[in-house]
């Protein structure tokens, strides 16, 4: 009975090591990647400043994979050791002042997976050419249409990835994004605003006067002297567009973000990303 009792509480203590060894090897990507890469030599270098990144990341925003992922990405394509540790201090940054953001508004994931997941989506958003000031009034202006609630950041990824590439001057494309987050549309029905918008600006109008009627069309309930309360905006049948996302290192490969500005060994501009939308 007592061997029994004895193999058992050895099982559970066995299962639960290898539970919490592979939490902290989830949790440590960066320091993974030196460990088993094979191109983790060329980078020796730099490991010094990207685990303290990772800890940072960790510290900030609970997970240090969207770093790991693009430390990969880059040292797949070659990008030189100091090029690659620049650009990914200025990522990291960004998204680190993402997630002040979210803790400022009690919209901070307390999840791994969950903060995973959405830093990943916001990495996307700000290297296809926004800053945390475009994030910031993305998630304002969500939580002025749905509350505080856990769809708030995901509703404001949704209208920076229907805008992206669009050109547009700062104070426009802030007054744009807080019309789209706060507006009635849901999520999938904000990637028509790219066919809406080539469809007005075809008429000669400026980009100023096109975000205007955009703003109108897909912002707050507008209500209308001849008609009920009901929002404007794109039929429902309209065909969202699907661009390529920017990944910063390359080509697009996955739809929804424009590229932005590769990173690689003939790019001369470190740790640069794309132009801001700005209008077309």
């Amino acid at each position: 009975m007592n061997k029994n009792i004895a193999s058992r509480s050895t099982r559970i203590l066995i299962t639960l090591v290898l539970l919490f060894s592979t939490r902290i090897a989830a949790a440590q990507e960066v320091e993974a990647w030196f460990a088993r890469a094979k191109e983790a030599n060329a980078y020796a270098s730099i490991k010094p400043v990207l685990l303290a990144l990772a800890e940072e990341s960790r510290s900030g925003m609970l997970t240090d994979k969207p770093l790991a992922d693009r430390l990969v990405e880059g040292a797949k394509k070659g990008v030189a050791p100091q090029k690659l540790a620049s650009v990914l201090k200025e990522e990291t940054s960004r998204l680190l002042s993402a997630a002040t953001a979210l803790r400022e508004r009690e919209l901070m994931p307390t999840d791994r997976v969950v903060a995973t997941r959405l830093f990943t989506q916001i990495d996307i958003a700000l290297r296809a050419g926004f800053d945390v000031a475009d994030f910031e009034a993305a998630l304002d202006g969500a939580l002025k249409s749905l509350g505080k609630t856990k769809a708030v950041p995901s509703r404001a990824i949704a209208v920076l990835s229907a805008i992206a590439g669009i050109r547009l001057e700062n104070s426009e494309r802030i007054e744009l994004i807080s019309a789209l987050s706060a507006g009635p549309f849901p999520d999938d029905r904000l990637q028509s605003v790219r066919s809406t918008w080539a469809g007005i600006a075809s008429k000669n109008l400026s980009p100023a006067e096109t975000a205007k009627i955009i703003a109108e069309s897909f912002g707050p309930t507008l209500l209308r002297p001849d008609r009920d309360a009901r929002p404007l905006g794109p039929p429902a049948g309209s065909h969202p567009l699907q661009p390529g996302r920017g990944d910063g290192m390359g080509p697009p490969t996955t739809p929804g973000m424009p590229a932005d500005k590769p990173i690689g060994p003939g790019n001369t501009t470190p740790g640069k990303s794309a132009q801001k939308p700005s209008g077309h």
